[in-house]
């Protein structure tokens, strides 16, 4: 599923600017965003990593369009969750924070975020679901993902879950030793 991302201005009739962004999918406009709810990810500079798994190849383009528009995050994607658990090991400061699907084939996202927290501890892990009864905030938080969205999700719920997780906040974790001994 092709998707762009644009900025656009809307004139009011009283003669005031209104800024947001238009993001397309296949051609037909799906999303605006208001400009002034969008962050720069933080107070410093660093341009922003983040890691999207999800079995669903639209989701993912969705959810990496919406990152980069609304934090300026640099998005890697991964329909399976065993290759983003190996991307991880393979380079454990390369992300600053993962947004993860909660129900997968192979390895669901609480396994996935056990295997994060084996190899980087500080990695902030946001879980998202479809299913909004098979997990609630307080029991995502208590199995230790930094945020939990339910899809279908409008992009400043989004961006709410980003910034309360605390993603933006601190820069890239540091790997643990303890990162070669987990398994895929």
């Amino acid at each position: 599923m092709p998707v762009t991302a644009r900025s656009e201005e809307s004139n009011l009739q009283d003669g005031r600017c209104f800024p947001h962004f238009v993001l397309k999918f296949s051609g037909q406009t799906t999303l605006q965003v208001k400009q002034d709810s969008v962050t720069s990810g933080g107070s410093d500079s660093e341009q922003k990593h983040c890691m999207i798994v999800d079995d669903n190849p639209g989701i993912l383009d969705v959810v990496a369009t919406m990152t980069n528009v609304l934090i300026g995050a640099e998005a890697r994607t991964f329909v399976d969750p065993r290759e983003a658990l190996s991307a991880i090991l393979a380079n454990p400061t390369e992300f600053n924070f993962i947004i993860t699907d909660l129900e997968m084939p192979g390895m669901n996202g609480l396994e996935l975020r056990n295997a994060i927290r084996a190899a980087v501890p500080g990695l902030k892990v946001i879980l998202m679901t479809g299913n909004h009864t098979a997990i609630d905030p307080a029991s995502a938080e208590l199995f230790g993902f930094a945020g939990l969205i339910y899809k279908p999700f409008a992009p400043d719920q989004l961006l709410h879950c980003i910034q309360s997780s605390g993603a933006l906040e601190a820069g890239k974790p540091s790997p643990d030793l303890a990162c070669s001994a987990v398994r895929i």
